[in-house]
């Protein structure tokens, strides 16, 4: 191609030449795919091109012999050829210019200075058509989606808010459904929906209401660090850790030790419970929570010290779990106490009588049973001694009274069973239960049945009868 348009351009100046013509070089466009159209001189050659915004253009200058100078200008800016050779150079105009019309001037610096000029057209880019939005919006509730309140409570909902990848927040667009009443009890459901500018449609988003005939749960269970001590330091290692969760509807118990992962563990309501665990030299903090099946909760926290580095001289803390000190009317009593520490020696003492050792069913835990224990007051001294020698003691003085009369109260009659210690577990506490004692009040020999179950009501008939039957009051 390089050769025929030499050649062809060397004709063409000889011709020029002989009939003095003054033409000494003269440029071209080469051929290229990307011209949108083009314009040809009557030789054939490309003098004008129409691009595309972006595409970069090659043209030559040709000559039979270099000429002293050569001025190569695009709209009077220079251009310098990328490369150059014996008989053309080959210029090159990048893609960077702007949409518009554009003139290559050329000129030699011989005696024939006639120009040579190519005309280049930049149109516009096309803009690319946009990609269709088929994301759809996205909804967050704003506070819980489950409310639950009392008939005649007022409720006010929450909201929700509601974001688009193209739209952006659209929360002032979704539409609600709210067919809360609380004036009568039951289950109600609001829901949330949004549609962004391209119709995509948000998955639903809901809200569960419930209205109850009784007024919710809103109480936080409650929960008791018994050991170890808040704020004590302690000369070894503190292995285990003991607790007390109360709440009628308690679900669930955690903790966490020092920042770690909160580690769920069992628990029964109003029952002590003991967990393993692994301290560190220093401080330790410990956290327990507790939650009901309403979602109340409370964390109760605690700070301890372990430094192996000094003696121990703290004594050991007892917590007296049973007895209370108030009157019970059976007389088997459970001796139960929990210590902050290990305590190699454990014992008590009974109204002043020999120091009994007591039993160790569980890490800090020690019970004894006392039975066939006699009417009247009584005085439980607990003692304990941890591995250093110290030592400590803690007292509770308690009445045992198993007549069938209160001695307060000549109406009243106790009837059943002693109240349950705390080993008792649910199970057994709610078959139990029923044999807790009641009180049956007496009005001329009259019992208000309403006090009485149906076997109660059947006994109280027969010695009725038994009594009218031989004149007895």
């Amino acid at each position: 191609m390089k050769s025929s348009k030499i050649i062809l351009a060397s004709v063409m100046i000889v011709f020029m030449l002989s009939f003095a013509s003054a033409v000494l070089v003269y440029g071209s466009f080469d051929d290229s795919p990307d011209y949108l159209s083009t314009t040809l001189d009557e030789f054939g050659f490309i003098i004008g091109v129409t691009i595309i915004e972006g595409t970069s253009v090659n043209f030559e200058v040709d000559f039979i012999t270099p000429p002293e100078t050569l001025s190569v200008t695009i709209n009077g800016n220079s251009l310098s050829p990328v490369s150059e050779h014996s008989n053309y150079n080959l210029y090159t105009i990048p893609g960077t210019y702007s949409p518009g019309a554009y003139q290559i001037e050329i000129i030699g610096s011989d005696e024939f200075t006639d120009p040579s000029y190519l005309s280049l057209t930049v149109n516009p880019a096309e803009e690319p058509e946009p990609e269709p939005d088929t994301i759809a919006p996205v909804i967050t509730l704003l506070g819980a989606d489950e409310v639950e309140l009392a008939v005649g409570a007022t409720y006010i909902d929450p909201g929700a808010t509601a974001e688009d990848n193209v739209d952006g927040n659209i929360t002032s667009s979704i539409v609600t459904y709210n067919p809360v009443y609380t004036g009568v009890a039951g289950t109600y459901t609001v829901t949330y929906n949004v549609q962004d500018a391209a119709g995509n449609d948000a998955t639903e988003v809901t809200r569960t209401v419930i209205v109850s005939a009784s007024a919710p749960d809103t109480t936080d269970p409650i929960v008791n660090i018994i050991a170890p001590n808040n704020g004590q330091t302690y000369n070894a290692p503190v292995e285990y850790f003991n607790f007390i969760a109360t709440d009628t509807n308690l679900d669930s118990c955690s903790y966490i030790i020092n920042g770690a992962s909160s580690v769920t563990v069992s628990c029964v309501s109003g029952t002590t419970k003991d967990v393993s665990i692994t301290s560190v030299e220093g401080t330790n903090t410990l956290s327990v929570t507790a939650i009901d099946d309403s979602g109340n909760s409370v964390t109760e926290t605690i700070t301890f010290t372990v430094d192996t580095t000094v003696p121990d001289t703290t004594a050991p803390t007892i917590n007296i779990m049973s007895p209370e000190a108030i009157e019970y009317n059976t007389s088997t009593i459970n001796l139960r106490i929990i210590t902050d520490e290990d305590v190699p020696i454990r014992t008590f003492s009974l109204d002043g009588t020999a120091s009994i050792p007591m039993t160790n069913p569980s890490d800090h835990i020690f019970t004894y049973t006392l039975t066939n224990l006699e009417d009247g007051t009584h005085t439980v001294i607990f003692y304990a001694e941890d591995t250093s020698g110290n030592s400590a003691s803690e007292s509770v003085t308690f009445s045992i009274d198993t007549s069938e009369e209160p001695e307060d109260d000549d109406k009243k009659k106790s009837v059943g069973y002693s109240s349950l210690d705390d080993d008792t577990t649910d199970a057994q506490s709610q078959y139990l239960a029923q044999f807790e004692p009641k009180t049956i009040y007496l009005d001329d020999e009259e019992v208000e049945e309403k006090e009485l179950s149906w076997f109660q009501q059947l006994i109280q008939s027969i010695k009725d009868f038994f009594k009218r039957l031989f004149g007895l009051k």
